[in-house]
């Protein structure tokens, strides 16, 4: 669900009702390895698992399982999680 651009004050009523957030990035692309989205540390701080690929030096804060579920690649394929994941 894409709702465009949010007001920061509604964030916190939209991540209570999230059960995680998908990040996914072209990790060959340049501009993939050279920044860290805002969106994971406000997931995390509100208490949301991230479903992303290791690009940037997110794997620094994504703990797969704990936290997250993280994939090494993204190759454009259909990633499917399976419940017996673990993150909760």
């Amino acid at each position: 669900l894409f709702l465009g651009k949010i007001p920061y004050e509604k964030m916190k009523c939209l991540y209570s009702f999230s059960d995680f957030t998908i990040l996914l990035k072209n990790s060959r692309a340049r501009h993939a390895k050279a920044d860290f989205p805002s969106k994971v540390s406000q997931s995390l701080a509100y208490g949301v698992p991230v479903i992303a690929n290791s690009s940037s030096d997110l794997s620094n804060f994504l703990e797969d399982g704990y936290n997250s579920i993280v994939f090494e690649e993204n190759d454009g394929d259909l990633i499917r999680v399976e419940e017996s994941s673990g993150v909760r």
